[in-house]
C-alpha cells in the first residue's frame, strides 16, 4: 500500500470527502460521524456526508472505528496497541487519500470526537484543511491531555433483588467505563458487589444509619486517575456531623457523600458530592447543607458536581433554587444525545409517568456531552432487561471554570 504524506480534507472550500461509520456496531459510531460533521460545517461551512460502512468504498473516506472496510493502513494495529482511555484515547493515520480514526469502543470515539475535531480544525487555513501524519500525532497529543475532562455516570442502582440485576449493572458500568460512579441506594449488598467487581476503582460513603443498616451515596472513582484529598459523608439535616439525624418533616435519614479529588498528571482539583434527597418541601433545607459544606471548606473556588436522585423536577421550587446556584449539565451540554428524556425506567415502571428527577449539576463551564441510559438508548451493547427502576444519566464535563479564563 502506498501511503501519502498528507491529504487535502477541505480544499479551497469544497471536499470530496465522506464520513464513514459502521451499520454494526450500535448507535455511537453514527454519533461520532455526526458530531464529527457538524463541527467540521460549523467551523467551515464545509458539509461532509455520512456513508454507511456496507456502501461501495470511495476514493476519498474518513473512516471512523471498526467497519468493514477491512484494509486498514500500514502500522495501524502497532497504533492501535497504544490505545487507552486516559493518555491516548484515540489514534489516527492517514493512508492513500483517506484518514482512519479509532478509539478502544465506538462509545469511546463518541466519547473523544469533539476533542479531535476541535483540534482537527485548528489545522483549517485559508480554506483548506491539510491533515498528515505529523497532524494526527498532534491532535492524538491534543486529545491524550483531555482538557482535564472528567467523565460521571450517576445512577440509582436500587436497593433490592441486588444479585438478581447485579450483572447488567456490571455490564453498564463496565462498558460506559465512567471515571466517576456517583450510585445511590447502595445497600451492603450493593457495595459488596461494586467494590470485587470494581477493581479498578476506589470508593467512599457511609451508611446513613449508625449500625451500618441502610444505604450509602458511595462515589466509585478510578484510582489511577485521581488521588482522593479529602472526603466524607454528611446528613442531610440541622445537625449534618450527626450520623443518623434528618430534618423532622423528612421521611427518611437522608446523606451526601463527598470527595475532593485531585486529577494525578495535571494536578487540577475538584469537588463532587452525591445525594438522595427526600423530595418536596424539605429539599430546600437539604440543598442548603450541601450549600454550606461547600462554602465552609472553601470548595466553592474549584469545579463541582452534584449528583443524584433528587426526587424533583426542573419546575418545583428546590430545583430552580438549586438551578439559581449550578447549571444542569442536561441544559448546557456541547452535545445532548437525551433531551428530556425520563430519568424513570418505564420498564421497571410501566404506569409511572415519564419524569426526570435524576440531575448532574455543575459549575464547569463546558459540558461536553449528556446522556439518558435507558432500553431506547442501549449504544453498542444489550443489557437485556431492566437494570433498576431508575436510568443512569452520564457526563463528561471539562474541569474549567468561566473565572479561569478571565
Amino acid at each position: 500500500m502506498n501511503n501519502t504524506s498528507e491529504i487535502n480534507i477541505i480544499d479551497n472550500s469544497v471536499s470530496e470527502y465522506k464520513i464513514i461509520y459502521s451499520t454494526q456496531r450500535g448507535t455511537y459510531g453514527y454519533y461520532a460521524a455526526s458530531e464529527l460533521s457538524n463541527r467540521i460545517f460549523d467551523a467551515t461551512g464545509v458539509r461532509i456526508p455520512l456513508i454507511y460502512d456496507t456502501k461501495k468504498p470511495t476514493e476519498y473516506e474518513i473512516i471512523l472505528g471498526e467497519t468493514w472496510r477491512r484494509e486498514l493502513p500500514e502500522g495501524f494495529d502497532e497504533l492501535c496497541k497504544r490505545l487507552d482511555r486516559t493518555v491516548c484515547p484515540i489514534v489516527a493515520k492517514v493512508h492513500d487519500k483517506s484518514i482512519t480514526i479509532a478509539a478502544e469502543s465506538d462509545f469511546a470515539l463518541y466519547e473523544n470526537i469533539a476533542a479531535f475535531a476541535d483540534s482537527l480544525i485548528s489545522h483549517f487555513k485559508d480554506n483548506t484543511l491539510t491533515v498528515s501524519d505529523e497532524t494526527c500525532k498532534e491532535i492524538m497529543e491534543d486529545v491524550g491531555k483531555a482538557y482535564d475532562d472528567v467523565s460521571i455516570m450517576s445512577y440509582n442502582v436500587f436497593c433490592a433483588r441486588e444479585d438478581e440485576r447485579k450483572d447488567r449493572v456490571l455490564k453498564m458500568i463496565e462498558y460506559f467505563s465512567p471515571d466517576l460512579f456517583a450510585a445511590q441506594e447502595t445497600s451492603d449488598r450493593w457495595v459488596e458487589i461494586l467494590s470485587d467487581a470494581l477493581s479498578d476503582y476506589g470508593h467512599i460513603g457511609y451508611t446513613q444509619r449508625l449500625n451500618h443498616c441502610g444505604v450509602y451515596c458511595a462515589i466509585y472513582y478510578k484510582k489511577d486517575r485521581f488521588n482522593l484529598l479529602d472526603s466524607g459523608t454528611i446528613w442531610l439535616s440541622a445537625t449534618p456531623d450527626v450520623p443518623g439525624s434528618k430534618y423532622e418533616n423528612s421521611r427518611h435519614i437522608r446523606i451526601a457523600t463527598w470527595g475532593f479529588f485531585e486529577v494525578k498528571e495535571t494536578k487540577k482539583k475538584f469537588f463532587h458530592i452525591n445525594t438522595h434527597l427526600q423530595g418536596g418541601d424539605v429539599n430546600k433545607a437539604q440543598l442548603d447543607v450541601i450549600f454550606n459544606l461547600i462554602h465552609e471548606k472553601g470548595f466553592d473556588a474549584y469545579p463541582i458536581f452534584i449528583s443524584g436522585d433528587m426526587n424533583m423536577e426542573r419546575d418545583a421550587p428546590a430545583y430552580i433554587y438549586l438551578n439559581e446556584r449550578f447549571s444542569n449539565c442536561h441544559d448546557i451540554a456541547i452535545s445532548n444525545l437525551s433531551k428530556d428524556v425520563s430519568t424513570v425506567n418505564k420498564t421497571a415502571h410501566p404506569d409511572e409517568r415519564e419524569r426526570i428527577i435524576d440531575h448532574i449539576m455543575t459549575n464547569t463551564d463546558s459540558v461536553l456531552f449528556y446522556k439518558v441510559i435507558n432500553e431506547n438508548f442501549l449504544g453498542d451493547y444489550c443489557f437485556c432487561g431492566w437494570a433498576s427502576d431508575h436510568n443512569a444519566v452520564c457526563v463528561k464535563a471539562r474541569l474549567s471554570l468561566a473565572s479561569d479564563k478571565e
